[in-house]
């Protein structure tokens, strides 16, 4: 780690005027939080972690503090906590949808499928990416197909 490096940034970032300091903010944030096609759906993610600011937002709505998230996303700091909060602030209803969009009906009452378990398969974007799939519905059908057609030739 390049301490003076490091030290002569933060110097040079506390001497910015408020109008470039909040340019700063807000370019950090564009680039600390990205939505990349084919990386968590695509939506919002913190840097290049693959965790998706929605997880975060839901974690912490469902009442976990910033060090039980912390420590079970050891890649994050307090920092990216801080961004994706702002990018909360700013993206209030496309993060509020995500979540909304995550939870399940079933006979008429909802249940949350994002469980305070952040390694729960249901908190990871590839969990229902094939849904509106109809011939993978049932996947083992399906990989009997793919594999009968293979071995026919």
């Amino acid at each position: 780690m390049d301490t003076k490096l490091i030290e002569s940034l933060a110097d040079a970032i506390s001497a910015l005027p408020t109008e470039d300091y909040a340019l700063l903010q807000q370019t950090l944030t564009q680039k600390l939080i990205k939505k990349t096609p084919g990386v968590a759906g695509g939506h919002a993610c913190i840097r290049n972690t693959h965790i998706a600011v929605w997880t975060l937002i839901s974690l912490l709505q469902q009442g976990s503090t910033e060090s039980t998230v912390l420590s079970n996303f050891p890649v994050l700091t307090h920092f990216d906590l801080s961004l994706a909060q702002a990018y909360y602030q700013i993206n209030t209803a496309e993060i509020d949808s995500l979540i909304a969009n995550h939870h399940q009906t079933n006979n008429g009452n909802t249940q949350q499928v994002l469980k305070t378990d952040p390694f729960s398969l249901n908190n990871f974007a590839f969990v229902g990416m094939w849904k509106d799939r109809p011939e993978l519905e049932d996947s083992t059908a399906w990989v009997r197909q793919l594999r009968e057609q293979q071995w026919r030739g």
